[in-house]
């Protein structure tokens, strides 16, 4: 067993899918990583690098990214720790493809990089979903969906197919 770091980006762009409970919401995507931060090989680190926009850190600079990762993320009060990565804004670059293994689309982060310029204030949303509900969230919308479609299907032909 070994510790993993998960970032969850919130991006600007809403689900349109009117069947889904996040319909309308933020689109949220998650990375997770092994929190290796002492070999620039690893994806933690590399991660990190394309964010800070550098080729390499220097030890003061691996220090404050590890402040980072590691820092409270919210203060006794409630609000955001500054020094956290939280509601950091970057830019991702997402890649597209099919599951070799379930036949499924998918999207994954290939780099995390600097903000763009214009896109450094953008916040996180007052209905952002932390992590752990939202993968409840989508495991039982994925019973639900397993459910309907073990279900017999009717052999009724519906009347209204088609019209809308």
């Amino acid at each position: 067993m070994s510790d993993k770091v998960v970032f969850s980006f919130e991006l600007e762009a809403t689900y349109q899918d009117p069947e889904s409970e996040f319909f309308g919401r933020r689109v949220i995507i998650t990375m997770d990583t092994y929190p290796t931060f002492s070999d620039p090989k690893q994806k933690l680190y590399k991660v990190c690098l394309s964010w800070a926009n550098k080729k390499s850190f220097s030890k003061e600079e691996e220090q404050m990214w590890i402040g980072y990762l590691t820092a409270p993320m919210f203060l006794e009060d409630g609000r955001r720790n500054p020094e956290s990565l939280v509601g950091s804004p970057c830019t991702l670059q997402i890649v597209h493809g099919i599951s070799k293994s379930t036949g499924r689309e998918y999207a994954a982060i290939e780099t995390v990089m600097s903000p763009l310029p214009g896109k450094e204030n953008l916040v996180i949303s007052t209905d952002y979903t932390p992590y752990e509900d939202r993968m409840r969230q989508i495991e039982e919308r994925r019973a639900a969906r397993d459910n309907r479609q073990s279900q017999p299907q009717s052999r009724e032909k519906d009347e209204f197919k088609g019209q809308f």
